[in-house]
C-alpha cells in the first residue's frame, strides 16, 4: 500500500462519495472511494490516497478528505451537518437549525413544527413574538385572556 497526496476533479456520485482525483505529475482523473462517507467531497479538496493492490480489482485508490478548512461538513443524501468554529448547522430540504456560539438557536421549517413532552414544557424569556400568515396569530396577539381578563403582554406581534 502507498500513500499519496491528490486533489479532487470532480465528484462521480454525490450519495456515495466517488470521485475523480488528480496527483500532481503522476495520475490524473483517476477513479477513487472513500474510506467513509459522511463528509461530502467538493472539486479542489484536498486528500490523502491510499493506492491498495488487491487480486479482485487489480490496483484501486481509497482517499480520506484532510480538514484543512475552519468547517466540517458531513453530508448523506441532501441532509447536512456543519460544524465551523462559530456554529452547528443540521439542514434537510425542508428543515434546518442552527445553533450559534452566542446562545442563539434558529428553527426553520417549511412544514410542521412540532414539540412534544412527556412533562413540562417551559419558556422562560422576557417577552415572546408570534407572527402569523392566515391572520390566526395565536394567543399573545389578544389584548387581554378571554378567560380570565389578565393582560397579554407582547413587543413583538405583526
Amino acid at each position: 500500500m502507498r500513500l499519496f497526496l491528490g486533489v479532487v476533479t470532480d465528484v462521480i456520485d454525490d450519495e456515495k462519495f466517488s470521485i475523480r482525483f488528480t496527483i500532481k505529475n503522476y495520475i490524473e482523473n483517476c477513479i477513487a472511494y472513500p474510506t467513509e462517507v459522511l463528509e461530502k467531497p467538493e472539486v479542489g479538496d484536498a486528500i490523502v490516497l491510499y493506492e491498495i493492490d488487491d487480486d479482485i480489482l487489480g490496483c484501486s485508490f481509497l482517499y480520506k478528505k484532510l480538514r484543512l478548512g475552519q468547517n466540517t461538513d458531513i453530508s448523506i443524501g441532501s441532509s447536512l451537518v456543519r460544524l465551523t468554529k462559530d456554529k452547528i448547522l443540521l439542514k434537510s430540504d425542508k428543515a434546518q437549525i442552527t445553533l450559534d456560539n452566542l446562545g442563539n438557536i434558529d428553527i426553520d421549517s417549511a412544514n410542521t413544527l412540532t414539540i412534544k413532552s412527556t412533562s413540562n414544557i417551559v419558556i422562560d424569556s422576557r417577552s415572546i413574538g408570534i407572527k402569523g400568515t392566515t391572520g390566526d396569530v395565536g394567543f399573545n396577539c389578544i389584548p387581554v385572556c378571554p378567560y380570565t381578563n389578565a393582560p397579554h403582554i407582547t413587543l413583538n406581534c405583526d
